[in-house]
C-alpha cells in the first residue's frame, strides 16, 4: 500500500508479550490488584467509587481493561458493581488490609525532601516540625471528629494522599486523578 515502516518489533517482543500475559492472568497478580482496589474503596469515605474514576486510575492501579468482568466477579467478598452499574462498592471491610504504609513502617512523620534551592525559613521549619509531631491518623480511620482546616485534618489528608500514591504501581499519578478521588 506504499507505507514504509520506520520501526519494527524486536525478536524478543513475542516472548515478552507472552510473559506479560502470563503475569496478568496469574492468581498472585489478580490477588494483588484486588487488594489494591479494596484498599482504595476502604479509603473512600462512602465506600463507593464511580467506575469512571476507577477507569481513569486503572492503568496506575495495574487493573486489566476488563477488570469489571475479570477481577470484580472473582472477589465477591471484596467488592461489587452497584445495581445502577456505575459504581464499585465495598462489600466487606478487611482489618488485615486496613494498615497504611506509614503504620507498617512504624513511623508517624512523613519523609520530606525539598527541591534544590528551596530555602526554608525558621517560621516554616518550626511549623513543619510541629506538624510532623502531631499524632498520625490512619487513612483507614474515620476522621469525622477532626475540625475542618485544622493541622490534624491536614495531616490526615496527607496520610490519605500518601497511601493512595503507594497503592498505584508507579507511585505517582496525574494531579487530575487525585482530584477525581476528592
Amino acid at each position: 500500500i506504499g507505507i514504509h515502516l520506520h520501526i519494527k518489533l524486536t525478536p524478543e517482543m513475542p516472548t515478552l508479550n507472552t510473559e506479560g500475559q502470563l503475569i496478568l492472568t496469574s492468581a498472585l497478580h489478580k490477588q494483588d490488584v484486588a487488594d489494591r482496589l479494596l484498599k482504595l474503596l476502604m479509603i473512600a469515605r462512602i465506600n463507593k467509587i464511580p467506575l469512571s474514576v476507577i477507569d481513569r486510575l486503572k492503568w496506575d492501579l495495574g487493573l486489566p481493561n476488563d477488570y469489571t468482568q475479570t477481577i470484580v466477579p472473582q472477589f465477591p467478598d471484596y467488592f461489587q458493581v452497584t445495581s445502577t452499574g456505575n459504581e464499585l462498592e465495598l462489600v466487606c471491610w478487611s482489618d488485615k488490609l486496613a494498615s497504611s504504609v506509614m503504620e507498617k513502617n512504624s513511623t508517624s512523620s512523613f519523609p520530606l525532601q525539598y527541591s534544590r534551592g528551596f530555602e526554608v525559613d525558621k517560621k516554616f521549619k518550626k511549623w513543619v516540625d510541629d506538624w510532623q509531631k502531631l499524632p498520625y491518623i490512619s487513612p483507614y480511620d474515620n476522621a469525622c471528629h477532626l475540625q475542618a482546616k485544622s493541622d490534624e485534618s491536614d495531616k490526615w489528608t496527607v496520610a490519605i494522599l500518601h497511601e493512595v500514591l503507594h497503592l498505584v504501581v508507579p507511585k505517582k499519578t496525574d494531579k487530575d486523578n487525585l482530584l477525581l478521588l476528592g
